[in-house]
Parts: C-alpha cells; sequence; structure tokens
C-alpha cells in the first residue's frame, strides 16, 4: 500500500515538473530560425508586411549599404533606372541596386506619404519624422522577434555579394517553396522535442516507482 504523505509528495513533485517543463517548451518554440540562405531571406521578407520595411531590408541586403547612409537617403540619390544609388556624407559611394531590391524598392517610393522633408525612409506614425540609425535597428530587431527568425543588420549585409552576383534571383520563392520553408521549420520544432520529450517519459517513471 502507498504511503499517503510519499505519494502527495510524488504528486508534488511532478506537479513542479511539469512547470518546468512548460516553461522550457515555450522557450524551444520561441527560439528563432537562422538566416542562412538567399531562400530564407526571401521568406524572411515575405512574411513582412510593411511595404516600407520589406524595402529597407531587401536594399540593406541588395545594395550592402550601411545604416548611417540609409537614413540619409532621399530620391534624388536614386539613378532613374534604380541601378544604383548614392550615398552622402564624409564617404560618399555609389552602390548598385541588386534586381532583388528593386521592385521593393519601387512599391514603397510609389506607396510612401509625402512629407515636409526629403529623405526615403521614415517613421509612418506622428510627424513621419527621417529614421534614426537606432529606429531602423529597432524595425530590423522588431521583425527578427516578430517572424521568429534570426537577424539583424550585419546578417542582412553578408548576403550582398551572393545577391548581386546571383543574376537568376530575380524573384521571391513560389508557394512550393514557402511550403518546404514552413515544413522545415516544423521539422526543426519537432527535433528540439524530441529530447525534451524522452526526458520526461524517463523521469515521470522514475517519479512513479
Amino acid at each position: 500500500m502507498l504511503n499517503p504523505i510519499k505519494n502527495t509528495s510524488r504528486i508534488k513533485l511532478i506537479n513542479v515538473f511539469f512547470i518546468a517543463i512548460i516553461g522550457f517548451y515555450d522557450k524551444i518554440i520561441s527560439m528563432k530560425t537562422p538566416l542562412n540562405t538567399l531562400s530564407d531571406l526571401n521568406e524572411c521578407i515575405k512574411r513582412i508586411d510593411r511595404t516600407r520595411d520589406k524595402s529597407l531590408i531587401s536594399l540593406i541586403a541588395g545594395s550592402g549599404i550601411y545604416i548611417d547612409e540609409i537614413r540619409m537617403l532621399t530620391l534624388n540619390d536614386i539613378s532613374n533606372d534604380f541601378s544604383s544609388l548614392q550615398t552622402t556624407g564624409k564617404r560618399p559611394r555609389q552602390l548598385i541596386i541588386s534586381e532583388f531590391a528593386k521592385p521593393l524598392l519601387k512599391q514603397w517610393i510609389l506607396e510612401k506619404p509625402k512629407t515636409s522633408h526629403d529623405k526615403l525612409f521614415f517613421s509612418l506614425t506622428g510627424n513621419l519624422a527621417p529614421l534614426s540609425q537606432r529606429g531602423i535597428d529597432n524595425i530590423i530587431r522588431k521583425w527578427a522577434d516578430t517572424i521568429a527568425i534570426d537577424f539583424n543588420y550585419q546578417k542582412l549585409r553578408t548576403f550582398t555579394p551572393e545577391i548581386q552576383s546571383n543574376k537568376t534571383n530575380q524573384e521571391f520563392p513560389s508557394n512550393t517553396n514557402h511550403a518546404n520553408h514552413s515544413n522545415h521549420e516544423k521539422k526543426i520544432v519537432i527535433t528540439r522535442l524530441i529530447p525534451l520529450i524522452a526526458l520526461v517519459i524517463v523521469v515521470v517513471k522514475r517519479l512513479l516507482k
């Protein structure tokens, strides 16, 4: 016959264990998918629902522009055919705008609200003030958290050489690729959960002995 006191202690211990497991599970689920390939980058941009932010992120990745350069960018800095841009500041330079970034840049220029200044990227609330370096960085971090993909400004710029050399990478992936990416994410979650499930089974068996 089971000792009631010992049995109650086991139940309490099991409850504490499962609370800890739930917290651990939440952390696993919230882990971000790494951004490793152009397909990942395309998927990342597809899941962003603001034209400004799509354009901002694709332009960083597709041209290699620095944050302090992009915040100063104006429409006059973009060539008529959208093939290049001219930065300003202490070290002005001309950058190629890849085919990857052109469509979203054009779309943003068409959609952007009128402002009292000439900056290309600006806040969409309040007085539509030009974005600061921190503001741009916050946008990137916000989307990394929202869509659970691990990327930042530095990571985006690592794609520039590959994007500019990949002349065939003109369009975003098809729905099939989107489905494949979703399946890949599910496999990652399942893979992370297998050791956790095994641990739960082992511990519960020991506690119930």
